[in-house]
């Protein structure tokens, strides 16, 4: 007989191939929509949207959050977007031990 977690893992993967295989395939991604939208009212180059993909990318979430940070600290958005962006970067803050988990070598593999 099977064991409860092997038939629960199948169903899990079942349900992952199901929900991407809804997706619309003409459907193209938008960066600024990630996180409920939060980061949509800044004024982002696509150079700086490059940036942050590299940033995510690479797990390199420390900068990513500072580079952030400057970028409000630069514009002109309302105090509520400001507060929200800044409790956000304070909510998924990953802990410091991410920043030497990966080697720049294994980073860029």
């Amino acid at each position: 007989m099977l064991s409860t977690n092997v038939v629960l893992a199948t169903l899990v993967a079942i349900v992952l191939v199901a929900v991407g295989t809804c997706q619309e395939p003409d459907e193209e991604f938008d960066p600024l929509a990630a996180h409920g939208g939060i980061f949509r009212n800044l004024d982002w180059t696509p150079a700086e949207l490059a940036r942050i993909s590299q940033y995510h990318a690479l797990a390199e979430y420390h900068q990513l959050i500072e580079f952030v940070k400057d970028k409000v600290r630069n514009s002109d958005v309302d105090f509520v977007t400001r507060q929200r962006i800044g409790k956000f970067l304070k909510m998924k803050r990953p802990p410091s031990v991410l920043r030497t988990l990966l080697t720049k070598k294994e980073k860029h593999k």
